[in-house]
Formats: C-alpha cells, structure tokens, sequence
C-alpha cells in the first residue's frame, strides 16, 4: 500500500506510523510517502512498487478537496479498478464521501478500513489473509 497525506494538509507523524505498523502487521506492506503528496507521486510510487492500494489521508477538513483531485486523477489515468483507493482521517467530511469521489473505501479509523481493504484484495484480486 502508498500511503500519504494529501498536499496542504497537517502530517501527524505519530497517527501515520500507527496506521503504517497496523498494516504490515497484518502483511500488507506500507510505503509512508509522508506528507503533501502530489498525485503524480501517489500514482507514480504505486506503480513503481506494484501495489494494489493507494491510501489518501487528510487530518482537516479543508483539504479533502484533495483527495477528489487524486482519486479522479489515478481513475482517469489507470482506469476505475487499477488501484484500491482508500480516503480516511479525522478531515473526511463524512461517511458518504468516498462514494461521491470515487473511492473505493471510506473510513474514519483504522479497523474499519483495514476490514474494508481485506474483503475488496478477496473480491477483486483474489488476494486472502
């Protein structure tokens, strides 16, 4: 999985290497991108590390506009199923947010999302934990 925080948000360090030690825990592997990510570098480190998910985070509310921009961006590029999207941090606006951008998981903590992955990697890539 690459993740990151979307440009122009806050980068919580310590929230990023939780969610980061939960994944590899449970064998996803995670590249950390950091903060302020480009959608050219999300979409350009998942290829290059031949992922299958792609984690947008946002902390402020302000900026999930971003994660619309990199969701249509990745959809636009490689098609609607290249990638898992995953949008989540305390800035999603709300539950149906991920729907109206096309992403493919929308989550506000962490187990949520990480159920939502694993049954998405068994459905579309055949992948199970």
């Amino acid at each position: 999985m690459v993740l990151g925080c979307v440009p122009g948000d806050i980068y919580y360090h310590l929230r990023m290497q939780i969610i980061t030690a939960f994944f590899e825990a449970n064998s996803i592997h995670v590249v950390n991108l950091s903060r302020d990510v480009t959608k050219e570098k999300f979409l350009a480190t998942a290829e290059a590390e031949h992922t299958q998910i792609i984690g947008l985070s946002t902390y402020v509310t302000t900026t999930s506009a971003q994660q619309r921009i990199i969701v249509e961006y990745i959809k636009q590029m490689r098609g609607q199923d290249a990638f898992i999207t995953l949008i989540g941090g305390t800035g999603v606006p709300s539950d149906t947010w991920g729907q109206e951008i096309g992403a493919d998981v929308t989550t506000r903590d962490l187990l949520t999302g990480f159920n939502a992955i694993k049954k998405l990697l068994k459905e579309r890539r055949g992948i199970v934990f």
